[in-house]
C-alpha cells in the first residue's frame, strides 16, 4: 500500500473519529440523536470527502481519467453551492397551506380561519354547527390574496362547528367554541421551535404534545415565540415549515403566539401577513378571556416601558379583569429572570417595567423563551416559567440561582391543566417523563 494511500485512510480515519467523539460529547449533555448526527456528519464529510477524493484519483490510470474525476466533483459541488439558493428561491412564495386557527375576537362567539394559497384567490370558508349539514359561506370581503384571515362571528358558546376551506385539501375540520361559564379545561405553552440552519426538533415535540392530547384534549396552543430565524425574503420556507409542522394542531385549536425577536428582526410584516390575532399593525399584544381565566399576550419586542402604549393598555387590561377571571396568565418572548451564562438573554427593563403591574394586578403565572431550557422562577406571588426548548438547538444550560424552583436544558413542552379554582401546571420532556409540577389556587386580588 502507497503511503499517499495510508496517508489518506488514516487522515478520513482520523476525522470519524473526530466526529464520533464530538458527537458523543454533545449526546451527553443533551441527549437526543440529532446532537450525535451532526457533528459526526461535519466532521466525517470533513474526512472522508477530500480524502475519497483523493484516493480515486490516484487509483485511476492516465491524465484524461483524473481530469473527468476533476470536472465530475467540480460539478457536484457548483450543484451543492447552488443547491441551497435554489431550494429557498422555489419555497419562498407562500403555497397552498393550512388552514390554521386563532382568535381575533371573543372566543366565546367567534373563530378566525387563516391558510395561504399558491396564487391569489378570494378568501372563503364554509361553516355550520357539527350537528347539522347546512353550510354557510364567510368570505375575507378583500381583494384577491395568498394570505388569508376569515372571522367567523355570531357563533354559539361552548359548541361544536364544522367548517371547509374550498381552496385547500384535507377538511372538513372541527372547532369548539369557548365555554360562556368558567368550565375545566387544558392548555400547552412552549417557545422557541425556530430551525438553526434548517435543523430543529419542532416536530418531535408537536408528536410529544398530540401523545398527551390524546390522553385528554387541550383547548388551545400557546407559542411563547421564535418561531422562525429569519422572517424576511429568502426565508419564506421557514414559515411554511413552520405551518406545516402545527398544522396537525391547528386545524383544530387556536394556535396563540407571543411575538419573537426572530420573526421580529427588520419588522414583524411577515408576522402580521401569516397570523391574525385582533391586533392591528405595530401593536402586537392582545389579550382573550377563556372559560374564567384572562390571558394577556405581550411584546418583548415592542417599548414596555411606563407611559408607552403597551404599557399603559397592560395596566388598563389587568385593571379591568383581575377581580373577576379565576387565573391571570401572561405569556411573552424575552423573560423576567434567568440565570443563564448567555448575558444577551437578560433582559432586566423586561422585568423593572412589567413586574410592578404583574404583582400590582396579581397575575398568577408568566410564560417565557428565549432561553433555550426549561427554567422556574419563584418571583414572590409570581410563577415565571421559562420553557424555549420547543425545538430549537439547545446550547444554554442556565444554572440555579436565588429565585430558581427547577431549571433544566431539554425539549420539553408545557401543559397546563385549569379545574374549577386550582392550576396545575406541568413540565415535559418528549418522553412524557415530567420535569417540573407545581399546583395555583385561586386568590382574591
Amino acid at each position: 500500500m502507497r503511503l499517499t494511500t495510508k496517508l489518506c485512510l488514516a487522515y478520513m480515519l482520523l476525522l470519524i473519529i473526530v466526529g464520533a467523539v464530538a458527537g458523543g460529547m454533545y449526546y451527553a449533555k443533551f441527549p437526543f440523536l440529532l446532537y450525535f448526527i451532526v457533528p459526526f456528519a461535519f466532521f466525517g464529510a470533513i474526512g472522508v470527502l477530500p480524502g475519497g477524493f483523493i484516493l480515486f484519483l490516484l487509483r485511476i490510470e492516465g491524465w484524461k481519467g483524473r481530469v473527468a474525476l476533476v470536472a465530475v466533483c467540480a460539478v457536484m459541488l457548483a450543484a451543492a453551492y447552488r443547491a441551497p439558493a435554489a431550494y429557498r428561491a422555489a419555497h419562498e412564495p407562500p403555497c397552498d397551506q393550512g388552514p390554521y386557527l386563532s382568535w381575533a375576537d371573543d372566543p366565546q362567539t367567534s373563530m378566525t380561519v387563516s391558510y395561504t394559497t399558491a396564487t391569489e384567490r378570494l378568501g372563503a370558508v364554509l361553516y355550520g354547527l357539527a350537528a347539522e349539514d347546512k353550510r354557510q359561506t364567510q368570505t375575507s370581503g378583500v381583494p384577491p390574496a395568498q394570505h388569508h384571515h376569515i372571522t367567523l362571528t355570531g357563533l354559539q358558546p361552548d359548541t361544536e362547528y364544522e367548517y371547509d376551506v374550498p381552496a385547500l385539501r384535507g377538511g372538513p375540520y372541527r372547532f369548539k367554541t369557548a365555554p360562556a361559564e368558567p368550565h375545566d379545561f387544558s392548555f400547552f405553552v412552549y417557545g422557541d421551535s425556530r430551525p438553526w440552519s434548517g435543523l430543529t426538533n419542532h416536530p418531535a415535540v408537536i408528536r410529544a404534545m398530540r401523545r398527551s392530547d390524546e390522553q385528554s384534549p387541550v383547548s388551545f396552543i400557546i407559542s411563547t415565540g421564535d418561531i422562525v430565524e429569519n422572517p424576511g425574503q429568502g426565508h419564506g420556507w421557514q414559515w411554511r415549515q413552520f405551518l406545516r409542522h402545527i398544522t396537525p394542531f391547528a386545524t383544530t385549536r387556536p394556535y396563540l403566539i407571543g411575538l419573537g425577536n426572530h420573526e421580529a428582526r427588520g419588522g414583524p410584516e411577515r408576522y402580521e401577513q401569516y397570523f391574525d390575532f385582533g391586533t392591528v399593525s405595530s401593536r402586537n399584544w392582545y389579550a382573550f378571556d377563556y372559560a374564567g381565566v384572562h390571558f394577556v399576550s405581550l411584546s418583548t419586542q415592542d417599548d414596555t416601558a411606563p407611559g408607552s402604549d403597551q404599557h399603559t393598555w397592560l395596566a388598563e387590561d389587568l385593571k379591568a379583569h383581575a377581580a373577576e377571571s379565576r387565573f391571570l396568565v401572561a405569556f411573552f418572548h424575552k423573560p423576567l429572570r434567568t440565570y443563564a451564562p448567555r448575558e444577551s438573554y437578560r433582559n432586566p427593563t423586561v422585568r423593572e417595567n412589567l413586574l410592578p403591574l404583574f404583582e400590582q394586578y396579581g397575575v398568577d403565572i408568566a410564560f417565557t423563551g428565549h432561553v433555550h431550557a426549561y427554567e422556574h422562577h419563584d418571583l414572590g406571588a409570581l410563577h415565571h416559567v421559562v420553557t424555549g426548548g420547543g425545538g430549537v438547538l439547545l446550547a444554554s444550560t442556565p444554572v440555579a440561582g436565588k429565585e430558581t424552583v427547577q431549571t433544566e436544558t431539554t425539549h420539553h413542552f408545557c401543559r397546563i391543566d385549569v379545574t374549577g379554582d386550582v392550576l396545575h401546571m406541568r413540565a415535559i420532556r418528549l418522553d412524557g417523563s415530567i420535569i417540573d409540577e407545581f399546583t395555583l389556587h385561586k386568590r382574591e386580588r
